[in-house]
């Protein structure tokens, strides 16, 4: 395994735990406000900020994600066609994209 694939391999299981971990926060927030509260309206309105926090949290994360990898897959496509340049040598193609 290359050490691109592992890094995918680390971020994909890292936003995995971060959805589970989400999901559990949500469900304790949910269930403690079925607890405190008597009608529906103030359960949504506890649970809520804590739900739209957590969305925001992994949207950012895996936005970040998407990304990243669209860049890099950008920079490895603008390289190879420099390096097919002819005025161009491998030096010179790196030195531009760094």
């Amino acid at each position: 395994m290359t050490s691109a694939n592992q890094s995918d391999d680390d971020k994909t299981k890292l936003g995995f735990w971060i959805v589970v971990i989400g999901m559990v926060i949500a469900a304790l927030v949910y269930v403690a406000a079925i607890i405190r509260y008597s009608t529906a309206q103030d359960v949504a309105t506890s649970i809520g900020p804590i739900t739209t926090l957590i969305g925001t949290l992994a949207g950012a994360f895996f936005g970040q994600q998407v990304g990243s990898a669209g860049k890099d897959k950008a920079q490895k496509t603008a390289l190879k066609l420099a390096l097919q340049s002819p005025q161009m040598n491998a030096a010179e193609a790196k030195a531009i994209l760094e």
